[in-house]
């Protein structure tokens, strides 16, 4: 998921428009989740999470950082499943905006199988 957020920042960028807002929402219901119940593991996962971005917040100066907010709910009737929905709102020519929306669904576990 991260991987593709950032390859879709590459594209935006690309296509001339300034990311300025990501709002990701992921709904959970393995043990993973349960992990990040407790605020310390939380917390570490929080900061790596909105974190990915630094280097274009570094590389476009001050003022212009992605405000990147993420909320991870435990849903446990979904079992290893994960759904994931990212809003990107970007600024573009003129000032004008544009939001594209990502929505993504598959078995937690696949993500985590060794290639």
């Amino acid at each position: 998921q991260t991987k593709a957020k950032t390859a879709i920042v590459e594209y935006l960028r690309a296509l001339g428009l300034k990311t300025r807002t990501i709002a990701s929402y992921n709904h959970l219901g393995n043990n993973d989740m349960r992990n990040l119940l407790s605020p310390r593991t939380w917390s570490a996962k929080a900061r790596v999470k909105t974190d990915v971005f630094g280097p274009w917040n570094e590389e476009d100066g001050p003022g212009s950082e992605i405000d990147h907010k993420v909320a991870v709910l435990f849903t446990e009737q979904m079992g290893d499943e994960k759904r994931d929905t990212v809003e990107y709102t970007s600024e573009g020519f003129m000032g004008c905006e544009h939001t594209m929306l990502t929505y993504t669904r598959c078995m937690d576990s696949a993500l985590c199988v060794p290639l």
